[in-house]
């Protein structure tokens, strides 16, 4: 049996070891770690990502690309297998919409040079089956030889046709307005003649069309070219130097207008 005096500072040392025991016990509860063991620290969470810059706020001040106006380029009495698609080819290279007005009888001649031109994303419009005068005609003809034409068009695989229809020579007149009307086509004429059909030289072709462009301002323009008459390579020689002249003046090339021109 132990002394009494030893035995009482063994007690003593035994209770601290106790209560620190106990006491650590508790913190680590409080901490959210187990009573026994190392104490196990989670890393601290990302901070949260910074948020995204705002866009700018969009200006209120109009931006006007189009200081000149807006032109549309027009192409009659196609589709020629030889011109169209070099016209086609120009335009695609220079980014110019434009819309070709196409005769029936000569896109049964030419099928594939109808279908090149639609599949390029050129819109294409109604010229007559025959390319006659539609005052002259009864309204039934009327109808008659736009319907041919429409379907020379899907046959030749052209999906959309449009309802633009332009009356050879801009002949026109009540009758022929009612006519489009009552069927849900749309009459394009034009506003700027280039003359390209008088046997014009290349320079005079682009001469006499930015004359009268620039004369109309911003009232807008809408462009007679053509590319199935005997003097079209005229045309062809003239577009790439119209088309940039027509820019440098600050001049859109546009789409020919949803609701055409009468």
């Amino acid at each position: 049996m132990a002394p009494a005096s030893r035995t009482l500072p063994a007690l003593r040392a035994t209770l601290a070891a106790t209560l620190v025991a106990a006491v650590a016990a508790a913190v680590l509860t409080m901490l959210g770690a187990p009573a026994s063991g190392s104490l196990s620290v989670d890393p601290p969470a990302p901070a949260p990502p910074a948020p995204a810059p705002s866009a700018p706020a969009p200006s209120t001040r109009p931006l006007d690309r189009c200081p000149s106006g807006r032109v549309a380029l027009t192409f009659d009495d196609g589709p020629s297998p030889t011109t169209t698609p070099a016209i086609v080819a120009v335009l695609r290279r220079m980014h110019v919409p434009a819309t070709f007005f196409m005769v029936g009888s000569r896109v049964r001649q030419h099928p594939d040079v109808a279908r090149e031109v639609a599949e390029a994303g050129f819109t294409i419009g109604n010229h007559t089956d025959d390319h006659v005068d539609l005052t002259g005609l009864s309204r039934t003809a009327i109808r008659t030889t736009l319907r041919r034409t429409e379907r020379a068009l899907r046959d030749a695989g052209v999906e959309d046709v449009s309802r633009y229809v332009r009356p050879p020579y801009g002949a026109t007149d009540a009758k022929v307005a009612g006519v489009l009307r009552a069927t849900g086509r749309v009459m394009a004429l034009w506003n700027v003649d280039s003359r390209d059909w008088e046997g014009l030289t290349p320079r005079e072709i682009r001469s006499t069309t930015i004359d009268q462009v620039t004369a109309r301002g911003r009232a807008g323009s809408v462009v007679l070219h053509h590319d199935g008459v005997a003097t079209s390579e005229a045309t062809l020689a003239a577009l790439p130097s119209e088309i940039r002249r027509l820019r440098e003046a600050g001049y859109c090339l546009t789409p020919l207008p949803a609701g055409g021109l009468d």
